[in-house]
This record gives structure tokens, C-alpha cells and sequence, in this order.
């Protein structure tokens, strides 16, 4: 659980000075810890679907929604 919590404040870190750039047009959007991947995969098995669609259209729907925000780095997504 202690790698859990430093990742988490982390990703606070980096929200509130917006540490996280851009490169080559890519960006992070989320670092989630294994333990809640785990648990947010359970909870929406849509997040691992074999369907590339469904499994898109699910994580940007969990990306735009409050319960993404302990896992993101920046503010806006």
C-alpha cells in the first residue's frame, strides 16, 4: 500500500504544477496503482474489453468522470 499512497501523491504533485508535458504528441493521462487497476477493471470490465471500441469508449468515459481524478496528472484530460 505504500507505493499505492506515493503514486497518488504524485499524481496530486504533478495535477497542481502541471509537471507532466507533452512529447511527440503523446501525453500521460493517468497513473493508476496495480491494486486499483485491478479493482477498476472488477468494477468495469469494459476497461479490458477485447473489443478495441468498447475498451476505448469505457476509459475515456472513466477518464472524464471524479472518480478518475486520484489517478490523474494533469487537470484537464
Amino acid at each position: 500500500m505504500e507505493a499505492r499512497a506515493e503514486i497518488l501523491k504524485l499524481n496530486g504533485y504533478l495535477r497542481t504544477t502541471e509537471g507532466v508535458r507533452k512529447t511527440d504528441g503523446l501525453r500521460l493521462a493517468l497513473q493508476i496503482p496495480i491494486e486499483d487497476h485491478q479493482r477498476l477493471i472488477a468494477a468495469n470490465p469494459a476497461l479490458a474489453s477485447k473489443d478495441a471500441d468498447e475498451r476505448t469508449k469505457a476509459w475515456q468515459d472513466f477518464m472524464r468522470s471524479p472518480v478518475s481524478l486520484p489517478y490523474r496528472v494533469s487537470e484537464k484530460i
